[in-house]
């Protein structure tokens, strides 16, 4: 996957697919994209390291990412929930605690 710092790039690391990240992107990592020039990633592109991969993947959906949608009224709400939750127990930027201990986050209403 040739991006250039789309969240298109971030699913092709979740499915194992080699990328190559053109712009600034905060997943572009030796190990998990190519840094070679443009013209060797035909050739030369392998898949994702699979555990650096994954290690960035849960440290970005723990620290950065909130749980929702934007195109339904329940992803709405859960959106707004995870970052009031965020919001109101200084976690912004930071793992939240539910996700160091491996259980689930469950917003109560």
């Amino acid at each position: 996957v040739i991006t250039v710092n789309s969240t298109v790039g971030l699913r092709a690391i979740d499915l194992q697919r080699p990328v190559i990240a053109l712009g600034e992107a905060i997943y572009d990592i030796a190990g998990v994209t190519f840094m070679e020039a443009l013209d060797q990633f035909w050739d030369g592109a392998r898949a994702p390291d699979a555990a650096l991969a994954d290690a960035l993947l849960r440290a970005l959906a723990a620290t950065l990412h909130v749980r929702g949608g934007y195109y339904a009224r329940d992803g709405l709400d859960a959106a707004a929930a995870g970052m009031i939750y965020r919001l109101h127990h200084g976690l912004v930027n930071q793992p939240l605690p539910e996700v160091v201990r491996g259980d689930v986050l469950q917003v109560q209403n």
